[in-house]
């Protein structure tokens, strides 16, 4: 665990290759139903590298390295959700028109994108959700937070993230 804390952004980076080949691929196999042409497959091995660049460029423009997962938040999901938006649209442009490829299929683009936003957002959502509800103990003393506002929210966050706090 200390190894991985060291090197946290190359094992962020490493995870994001993962997720943005996985989702790739996976919409090859959907838009083929399982069996890829040979041209297609050739297509897909060529473009995966422009793919991957984005994607890794654009993820780590909106700071998706810096952060840790068990502390994603809505407005990390929305970081996630716009480089994935931004990434698909730059890849449709750079092919379609730069490249002048125009027999990469449209849907590619599309499930590519939201494949991605399952696998990377399910990830960050899965971490937070193990590390809040299934690492805490529910059997604290019960306290009662009076007040509203970002400091309230900020003291029940502390208290579910902390595993040594006694208090629920």
């Amino acid at each position: 665990q200390n190894l991985v804390i060291q090197h946290r952004r190359l094992v962020l980076i490493c995870t994001h290759f993962i997720h943005v080949a996985l989702a790739y691929y996976l919409a090859f196999v959907i838009r083929f139903e399982g069996i890829i042409a040979p041209e297609y497959l050739h297509m897909m091995l060529v473009y995966f590298p422009i793919i991957l660049l984005i994607r890794l460029v654009l993820f780590a423009h909106a700071g998706l390295y810096k952060d840790l997962w068990g502390y994603s938040s809505i407005g990390d999901m929305i970081k996630v959700l716009r480089s994935i938006s931004i990434g698909s649209i730059m890849f449709f442009v750079l092919l379609r028109y730069v490249i002048g490829n125009q027999s990469f299929p449209v849907s590619i683009y599309i499930l590519e994108g939201l494949l991605l936003v399952i696998i990377s957002g399910g990830n960050r959502l899965s971490i937070r959700f193990i590390r809040e509800y299934l690492n805490s103990q529910p059997f604290g003393k019960k306290i009662l937070i009076v007040g509203a506002g970002d400091a309230g929210e900020i003291i029940v966050r502390d208290i579910k993230s902390n595993r040594k706090s006694s208090y629920e």
